[in-house]
């Protein structure tokens, strides 16, 4: 995706891990992977500056880290990298093991466990 995102639902998946996707626990500050599509709600908060927060509608917790709940978007050839807006790390996946998809927040690591795609949903 190459353009801004707009304020809306989406579904959120990994371009490594394409059948899996984003997903945040009731528990916040926790975030996961899913076999199931977990429809996000993405307010744009900042458009200049790509600045936005995530909602999982289905459990009704924010994706966020330290407590704060605010990311920021970049995309690299038709792909997004969820940020922090203040430091270098990133939101994503890794394969654990055999079949233990984990979610992390941190430095951004090699290859594309770090893109995600967005698929704008029609309500």
């Amino acid at each position: 995706m190459s353009n801004i995102i707009d304020t809306g639902y989406y579904n959120v998946n990994n371009v490594l891990f394409q059948n899996k996707y984003l997903w945040t626990p009731k528990k916040q500050g926790e975030m996961g992977s899913t076999d199931y599509s977990h429809n996000f709600y993405v307010e744009v908060k900042d458009k200049d500056r790509r600045l936005v927060t995530l909602k999982d509608i289905v459990t009704g917790s924010y994706l966020e880290r330290d407590g704060n709940n605010v990311w920021q978007l970049t995309d690299k050839d038709g792909k997004t990298v969820i940020g922090s807006p203040d430091e270098d790390k990133v939101v994503y996946m890794v394969l654990e093991g055999i079949e233990w998809y984990l979610v992390l927040y941190g430095p951004p690591p090699e290859g594309d466990g770090k893109y995600w795609i967005f698929q704008k949903l029609e309500y």
